[in-house]
């Protein structure tokens, strides 16, 4: 038997490749929890972690405070990609606060929060498109 070497994982470089890899991670039916991967400078990753019980939208600031602290400590890892599953699928207008608070924090690590996305029933959302903020994928190019 002779052991294979483990395939590399595809890049993330759009918002689109990010939504397709968190709808095969999403559990159904949906339940409040918070998915979330580090990339490196190629859209390279390779661990997507979730972290069950996330229910009042400020869990949000917990997740990438831990996740950018873990990312400033590996090297290489440059962005950060943050999924909130709300079963009821609603973007709140204070999660626009949440997304300033939590791009903050992420850049305090030296990583950049690409997207933070709100998924439900409806699909994806996400609370920057509340603000006059580009899409932050540019980067990624």
């Amino acid at each position: 038997m002779s052991l294979q070497p483990a395939p590399l994982p595809l890049p993330v470089r759009t918002a689109a490749d990010a939504m397709q890899l968190l709808s095969l991670a999403v559990e159904q039916p949906l339940q409040a929890e918070t998915h979330v991967f580090l990339l490196d400078a190629d859209g390279i990753g390779g661990v997507l972690v979730v972290i069950g019980e996330t229910h009042p939208p400020e869990a949000v600031l917990d997740v990438v405070e831990l996740m950018a602290s873990v990312g400033e400590g590996v090297p290489g890892m440059v962005a950060l990609v943050v999924a909130t599953v709300r079963p009821d699928g609603k973007v709140e207008p204070d999660d626009v606060d949440l997304w300033l608070e939590a791009s903050h924090l992420a850049r305090h690590h030296g990583i950049e929060l690409l997207e933070w996305f709100v998924l439900g029933p409806r699909g994806f959302g996400t609370p920057r498109s509340l603000t006059s903020e580009p899409e932050r994928w540019s980067v990624k190019a």
